[in-house]
């Protein structure tokens, strides 16, 4: 057996590609992978996209349910918890769709004060 050979015996995704080399995976529907999309631009720790991938067709979110994903990410990228250290704490995409993070709570890291600063004109 040749190195290519035992490489395709061996290659992650089963198929012809070397070891070591991915195959982008579209065994998503269009439009489930066109969401997936979307949410992976909106996210802002780009890692595991694999993981985050499987989270993702394990919940199979409707078009209804992204865009509570896409508007909870909006405000999460606000809180202190994901602002703070430089993000070091916002969790892995696969993370936070597992623990169905759309529903936290979310508080904003700066919530605006009444002025007590204003000057009147006289």
């Amino acid at each position: 057996m040749d190195g290519y050979a035992q490489a395709d015996l061996h290659s992650e995704d089963g198929g012809g590609a070397p070891a070591g080399k991915k195959q982008k995976r579209c065994d998503m529907p269009k439009q489930m992978q066109d969401a997936f999309d979307a949410f992976w631009a909106a996210y802002p720790k780009k890692v595991s996209k694999g993981a985050a991938r499987k989270a993702w067709k394990q919940i199979q979110p409707d078009s209804e349910l992204l865009a509570k994903m896409l508007a909870a990410l909006g405000r999460a990228r606000t809180c202190q918890s994901w602002t703070k250290d430089g993000g070091q704490y916002i969790p892995y995409p696969a993370t936070w769709l597992r623990a169905e993070g759309w529903e936290d709570e979310i508080k904003p890291s700066h919530s605006p004060s009444p002025r007590t600063d204003v000057r009147r004109e006289t």
